[in-house]
């Protein structure tokens, strides 16, 4: 419930913005549900990384309830599904089909790369730099994008 409550907090926030500016738009929706699931699977990461404490402090989480084996599979479901949330925005005309198609492919890269580095290299480093840069990524892509 931690993960669902943590992703729909930042996931509500273009919604406000929009409304506050008076643009609110259908593609909102996917971009806001891209946000969710983005944010879900950097939750579960960092639950991964925490799972020791978390067991010794009986703290539910994903990684706890369905162990570190399905957790990742979990991860993976969640990252394709951003990248499809993405392409159907674009597909139906709702989101730029230049910056979204950039911005679901380089998600889809960072979700695989969650998974592929998650034992070989520390997990802290992995979890603090690499998936909480993820965000800043998207800003710094999605500026380029619009600026060329």
């Amino acid at each position: 419930m931690k993960n669902i409550i943590v992703s729909l907090g930042w996931a509500i926030i273009p919604f406000y913005v929009a409304i506050y500016l008076g643009t609110f738009l259908l593609g909102t929706l996917f971009i806001s549900f891209f946000i969710f699931l983005r944010i879900f699977i950097g939750v579960i990461m960092f639950d991964i990384r925490d799972n020791k404490g978390d067991k010794i402090h009986r703290i539910e989480t994903i990684p706890i309830h369905c162990g570190i084996k399905q957790s990742k599979n979990i991860i993976l479901f969640l990252n394709f599904l951003s990248f499809v949330v993405l392409i159907i925005g674009c597909l139906l005309g709702l989101l730029s089909i230049i910056l979204s198609l950039i911005t679901a492919v380089f998600g889809f890269i960072m979700g695989i790369s969650y998974i592929y580095f998650i034992n070989k290299i520390d997990i802290k480093f992995l979890c603090d730099v690499v998936v909480d840069s993820e965000y800043f990524l998207f800003g710094v892509v999605s500026f380029i994008i619009t600026v060329v």
